[in-house]
């Protein structure tokens, strides 16, 4: 079985009537989690564990993207 995203996920709840407030929360939280660690993959194939970004982890880049709009 492949790994779902965060949006089909939101959909699969919705469609067996158990989505609840505290499943976008869940959801937002897998999301971070996906962009992070393929930051990380990204920086330690792509750069060979050298970091030239102001951020040197994914969860630096994830909220140095995404939260400080």
């Amino acid at each position: 079985m492949s790994q779902q995203t965060p949006v089909e996920w939101l959909e699969k709840l919705y469609k067996e009537g158990i989505l609840i407030p505290k499943s976008f929360e869940l959801a937002k939280q897998m999301e971070q989690d996906i962009i992070s660690e393929s930051w990380n993959d990204g920086n330690l194939i792509g750069r060979n564990g050298w970091i030239i970004e102001e951020y040197s982890t994914g969860k630096q880049y994830y909220k140095k993207k995404y939260k400080d709009k």
